[in-house]
């Protein structure tokens, strides 16, 4: 489901960075005045917040269309799931958890799933999740500059 939705997503928001990248890059008017130093911060933490937008969730769309399903091989059974057979994968059976939690513990379940995150239409989700939240996290930072005082010069 998430994966259908995903693409048409995608899509808007690289149109919609580029549309209104402009605007990321304007300072509020109802904002009190900034000083230089900080006014040159707002405006680069603001570029690189759209950078990473209209870098980011390209990338993640190309890394998707080009990374082969995560069902394909490897399927160790199949479920019934509404009428439909589902693979299951070998890293989400029960039996498999408890076989890498005897041989290195709860710390080699953690790192195998986050090895999960880092490979094919994952790898493209976690992109673009990221991308968006490091853009924001710019965003948001460069809202708080307006709000600081001056730096002083020693």
């Amino acid at each position: 489901m998430f994966a259908a939705l995903f693409l048409p997503l995608l899509v808007i928001a690289v149109f919609g960075a580029i549309r209104f990248g402009g605007f990321f890059l304007k300072s509020d008017p109802g904002q009190p005045p900034v000083s230089a130093a900080n006014a040159v911060i707002q405006k680069r933490l603001r570029l690189i917040g759209v950078c990473l937008l209209a870098v980011g969730l390209p990338a993640a769309g190309l890394i998707y269309l080009n990374a082969p399903a995560d069902d394909e091989g490897g399927a160790i059974g199949y479920e019934i799931d509404g009428g439909t057979a589902v693979p299951i994968q070998p890293g989400d059976s029960k039996s498999y958890d408890r076989q890498m939690e005897g041989m290195g513990g709860g710390a080699a379940v953690l790192a195998a799933e986050f090895a999960a995150w880092w490979h094919g239409r994952k790898l493209a989700y976690t992109l673009a999740i990221l991308s968006v939240a490091g853009s924001l996290l710019c965003f948001f930072l460069a809202r708080l500059q307006g709000y600081l005082p001056p730096p002083e010069n020693p």
